[in-house]
């Protein structure tokens, strides 16, 4: 604050020195009355300054708080479908469709947790240790789909719509080098796209493989768990996540 008030007296008194010099017959004197010009710039400086001296001061006196700075990624379902609708709404055109595909995957997959932790806990008491296991895995799984829409988000961050459309307008279009080595970049975008919504198709298809195995289970010991073969490529889709850390 002591600071503000600091650079608010200097700054004020920097804005009355000028008009000071600028009026007064010891430095240059502006006459307002001695032509049209004259009395235009007179005016315009008297506002322009008083508009510096309010603002500024303003600002200096009463300072916004910081904003706190956007997470690296999003660690839930919920802030990663946050973080999709915001793109959207930032105006993206090109990849709506896929993106509202994302929407509803991640719609599909917190239905499918939801039921997941409904059988779970008709099985088993909280802290067990294959409940512990069970739960550990169906979160590190969804992990994967948060890292995933994340990784896509990123990557679209990037992505310049007005150049792209440019690119493949056959009406404004140039055929030289540079056009065709962006239209190569341009595929690369469309090709990550689909293979993101694919693999949030992969993941759902696993979990949706996991939830019918548990359904035939009369069984739930760890033995059994274990040897389900939704568990091991639930095990392995993790394992195979280049990019999941845990």
């Amino acid at each position: 604050m002591r600071s503000g008030i600091l650079k608010s007296l200097v700054l004020s008194a920097a804005i009355i020195f000028a008009n000071v010099a600028l009026f007064s017959r010891a430095f240059v004197g502006l006459d307002m009355g001695a032509n049209i010009f004259a009395a235009c710039f007179g005016v315009s400086f008297i506002v322009v300054s008083a508009a510096l001296f309010f603002v500024f001061n303003y600002r200096l006196l009463f300072p916004r708080a910081s904003q706190p700075a956007e997470p690296a990624g999003q660690t839930t379902l919920e802030a990663a479908e946050a973080s999709v609708r915001r793109y959207i709404a930032g105006g993206e055109r090109t990849f709506r469709l896929q993106l509202n595909t994302v929407l509803k995957q991640i719609g599909r997959m917190k239905s499918r947790l939801t039921t997941v932790a409904k059988i779970l806990a008709e099985h088993f008491s909280a802290g067990e240790m294959s409940e512990r296991k069970f739960t550990g895995t169906v979160t590190q799984v969804e992990n994967v789909m948060i890292l995933n829409v994340n990784r896509l988000i990123h990557r679209l961050s990037a992505f310049d719509e007005d150049e792209y459309a440019a690119s493949i307008n056959p009406y404004t279009a140039r055929d030289d080098e540079i056009t065709r080595k962006r239209r190569v970049i341009f595929a690369e975008y469309e090709k990550f796209v689909a293979q993101s919504v694919e693999n949030n198709e992969e993941i759902l298809l696993r979990v949706d493989r996991l939830i019918l195995e548990m359904s035939k289970l009369s069984d739930f010991s760890e033995g059994s768990l274990n040897d389900m073969d939704a568990m091991r490529e639930l095990d392995a889709l993790i394992s195979d996540t280049k990019w999941y850390k845990s």
